[in-house]
C-alpha cells in the first residue's frame, strides 16, 4: 500500500470514527433538522490563497465533520463537533481536530437559503475572512452540468499554468453518486480520486499525463495500489475553464466520456460566500443571475426525491456506523437543463 492510498485509508477510519464523538445537542429540533441534515460540498479560497475542496456532513443524530483538502497531496485537515438549529440558520461548534480537542471550540453562524445552501453569516470569519458557502450534495447531483464557476478565474488559471491544476466532476457510482477529482501534476502524475461521501475508502487511480497539441491525455496505470492489466488511456480537451473527456480506450472508464470537470479555481471564486441574507438565492459572480426558485422535484437523472436519503443508510453497511451517514439530504431543486451522460 503506498503512501496515498494509506493516507486516504487513514482518513476514512478518521471519517467514521471521529464522526461518533461528538454528542448531540440537547436543543436540536428534530423536524427542522431532518431537512438540513446531509453532506455538503464547498469550495473557497483560503487564507493562503489556495483553493479549499470541503466536505460539510452534518449527521442526523447532530454530530458535525468538516473535512478541508487542499488536493495537493497534504493530510486532509478534520474537525469534528455537533450542529443545530437555531430557526432558519444552522449553528456549527467544532471542538475536536485529528490530534484531540481543540484549545477553545469553533463556533460557526450559518445562514439557509431555501435551496438549502449555507452560507457563513455576514462578519463571522470562524472559518476564514471570506466566509464559507456549502451546497449539499443532492442539489450538486442535479446541477453537475451546470455548477456555479467563475469562467474568467479558471481561464486565468488554464492561461497561467496550462492544464496541469485540479478539477472535480460528479459521476455516479455504486448504490449513488460520487465525488470526483482529478489532478494533473505540474510534473506530468496524474491522479484521479473517486469518493462515495459516505465515510468508506475512496478510490484513487494513478498514472501521467501529457499535453498533446494544448490538450491534456491521461494514462491510468493502477487504482488502489493494484496495476492494471493493461492501462486506460483517457482524453480530454479544455474550453472556458473546464475539462471534458472525450474519449476513454476501453469500458473500464467508458462513464467518464462526456463528464465536465471543472478547474477547481472557478469553483472557489464562483459565489460570494457572506452576506447572503436568509431566504435569499445565491448569486453567480459571472452570470449575476439568481437561480429561480422553483418548487422541489426529484431529479429525473437521479431519482432523488426531495428530502429523500443519497446513499443506502442501513446502520452498519460498508461496515461505517450509522451515526457517520447522514440519512436525509435537504430537497434540492430541479436542475434548469439536465443533460445525462
Amino acid at each position: 500500500m503506498n503512501t496515498s492510498t494509506l493516507r486516504l485509508f487513514l482518513f476514512a477510519v478518521v471519517v467514521m470514527l471521529f464522526a461518533g464523538l461528538a454528542s448531540a445537542p440537547s436543543s436540536l429540533a428534530q423536524e427542522n433538522a431532518a431537512s438540513v441534515a446531509g453532506v455538503y460540498k464547498g469550495w473557497s479560497v483560503g487564507g493562503d490563497g489556495r483553493s479549499l475542496d470541503s466536505t460539510l456532513y452534518l449527521n442526523a443524530d447532530g454530530s458535525a465533520l468538516l473535512a478541508d483538502d487542499v488536493l495537493d497531496g497534504t493530510a486532509v485537515a478534520v474537525r469534528t463537533g455537533n450542529w443545530a438549529t437555531a430557526g432558519a440558520n444552522v449553528t456549527l461548534t467544532l471542538v475536536n481536530d485529528a490530534a484531540g480537542p481543540l484549545a477553545q471550540p469553533l463556533t460557526v453562524n450559518l445562514s439557509a437559503t431555501p435551496q438549502g445552501e449555507l452560507f457563513t453569516t455576514a462578519g463571522d470569519s470562524t472559518l476564514g475572512e471570506r466566509g464559507r458557502r456549502f451546497t449539499p450534495f443532492a442539489q450538486i447531483v442535479a446541477e453537475r452540468n451546470a455548477l456555479p464557476f467563475s469562467t474568467e478565474l479558471a481561464v486565468a488559471a488554464l492561461a497561467s499554468g496550462g492544464a496541469s491544476g485540479t478539477y472535480k466532476a460528479v459521476l455516479p457510482g455504486g448504490a449513488g453518486w460520487q465525488d470526483v477529482t482529478l489532478t494533473l501534476f505540474a510534473d506530468f502524475r496524474a491522479t484521479l480520486k473517486r469518493d462515495a461521501l459516505d465515510g468508506s475508502v475512496a478510490s484513487l487511480a494513478y498514472g501521467a499525463w501529457q499535453d498533446v497539441a494544448g490538450q491534456p491525455a491521461v494514462t491510468l496505470t493502477e487504482v488502489d495500489g493494484s496495476a492494471y492489466a493493461t492501462p486506460i488511456l483517457i482524453t480530454l480537451v479544455a474550453e472556458n475553464g473546464i475539462v471534458r473527456t472525450m474519449t476513454s480506450s476501453d469500458d473500464r472508464s467508458a462513464e467518464l466520456v462526456g463528464v465536465p470537470f471543472y478547474r477547481l479555481e472557478g469553483l472557489a471564486n464562483a459565489v460570494a460566500p457572506t452576506g447572503v441574507e436568509a431566504g435569499t438565492p445565491p448569486t453567480d459572480v459571472a452570470t449575476e443571475a439568481a437561480p429561480g426558485a422553483l418548487p422541489p422535484a426529484a431529479d429525473p437523472a437521479t431519482g432523488i426525491a426531495p428530502g429523500a436519503p443519497l446513499t443506502e443508510t442501513t446502520p452498519g453497511a460498508g461496515g461505517v456506523p450509522e451515526s457517520t451517514v447522514p440519512t436525509t439530504l435537504p430537497a434540492p431543486p430541479p436542475p434548469a437543463v439536465v443533460v445525462d451522460y
